[in-house]
């Protein structure tokens, strides 16, 4: 006897254990459908392959019910009425959406809800009928059946217009058939476009600055912080393009030479470069996001191009301020270089401008260093008047 009882005692057990497992799996599935629920109908115009009665019901991404029914409509063949319970907290208005969505590798259907006003109002029932939401009429169409449809569509419009495309066919191929026997004249009219845009010769060589050359014995370092922001330009000048005076106001590319960069990010480059190589390597840098250098060099490129009158040279100018960490400037000059152009070679173009900012470079970045060192820039020095006979020393 006590080993029956045993026995039964176990079986008990155990089936209560069953019990509560399915228990809690109903009440995670259903986000606490022992809650108080809320009935709707939706009608949907569209199959509804898939959906069962107890599929979920989700409310923007989340759970809040079920399905707890589906019927046919009598009087509409392609309708179907789908019943849902959802938590009475839900805030379903008149202007929700209801759609039909497949989840999951295996394509589990569920109803979705979303969207709404604060301002539409509560569905209610009435007249003993469920509050209603009408589904769009592409809910519930699966992609296989949207693209069935799509080819469909296609086909039809390409049935009414089978003579047309018959007849542009046809004009393709005699279009291709002269095009074929006169590609000689076509080649011709190409080159001629070429050579009338300048793509009919070479692309152009590729120019470059250079900065000062390092020194054999490198020059006393700044000991201070510098940054070399971007110089400032006039559109003009802020391209690849060598430039040259066409007229006394007019500048035009030169030909199809270009800079190897932008002509302000060259001038940057350079400047920094040339700081580096006379011994300020630690000193000197670009403007870094969220630092805070000592001085600022801003520069403006006013002038960089080849001119003809009254004679053939390359004239560069560029404008330079020093400007304290607390945004006063130190000091400020402007700097001029000009080179003779031996001929009309693009390549000598170049190399005339090289050297006019040469020149520039020489005289700018001594000047930076001594102002930096000496904390600003020295007043110019005033010669002495020559005393007149009989005046008396001061």
């Amino acid at each position: 006897m006590e080993i029956k009882a045993r026995y039964v005692l176990i079986g008990l057990f155990t089936l209560a254990a069953l019990v509560a497992g399915f228990a809690f799996v109903y009440w995670l599935e259903t986000s606490g459908g022992l809650g108080k629920r809320t009935s709707y109908e939706v009608r949907f115009h569209n199959t509804v392959s898939g959906l069962l009665a107890g599929s979920a019901v989700l409310f923007n991404g989340i759970r809040v019910g079920e399905v707890t029914g589906l019927k046919l409509v009598p009087d509409e063949p392609r309708e179907i009425d789908v019943t849902i319970a959802v938590d009475a907290n839900t805030p379903v208005r008149g202007d929700t959406q209801a759609s039909l969505e497949f989840q999951g590798l295996t394509g589990v259907a569920v109803v979705t809800l979303a969207g709404g006003s604060a301002s539409a109002p509560q569905l209610t029932v009435t007249h003993g009928q469920l509050p209603s939401l009408t589904a769009s009429e592409t809910a519930g169409q699966t992609m296989s059946e949207a693209a069935r449809q799509a080819f469909t569509r296609v086909d039809k419009v390409l049935a009414e217009n089978s003579g047309d495309l018959r007849t542009m066919v046809s004009n393709l191929t005699s279009f291709s058939e002269a095009l074929g026997k006169n590609s000689g004249k076509v080649d011709a009219i190409l080159g001629g476009l070429e050579r009338m845009t300048g793509g009919g010769k070479t692309a152009g060589l590729v120019y470059d600055l250079t900065a000062l050359p390092a020194s054999a014995e490198p020059s006393k370092p700044l000991e201070k912080q510098l940054a070399v922001p971007d110089p400032s330009a006039l559109l003009t000048y802020d391209s690849e393009r060598i430039l040259a005076q066409a007229d006394e106001n007019e500048l035009a590319p030169l030909g199809n030479a270009k800079w190897a960069d932008t002509l302000t990010k060259l001038v940057q480059s350079r400047i920094v470069q040339s700081f580096e190589n006379t011994g300020s390597l630690n000193e000197v840098s670009r403007p870094v996001e969220g630092g805070a250098p000592e001085f600022q060099l801003a520069t403006e490129i006013r002038k960089f191009q080849i001119v003809n009158a009254p004679e053939r040279r390359a004239e560069a100018q560029i404008s330079a301020k020093i400007i304290a960490a607390d945004g006063h400037i130190v000091a400020a000059r402007i700097f001029d270089g000009s080179a003779p152009v031996k001929t009309a070679e693009e390549a000598d173009a170049a190399k005339a401008l090289n050297e006019a900012f040469g020149k520039i470079l020489s005289n700018l970045i001594p000047w930076t260093t001594d102002v930096i060192a000496g904390g600003g820039e020295k007043p110019p020095a005033v010669p002495a008047q020559p005393r007149k006979r009989g005046q008396a020393r001061g």
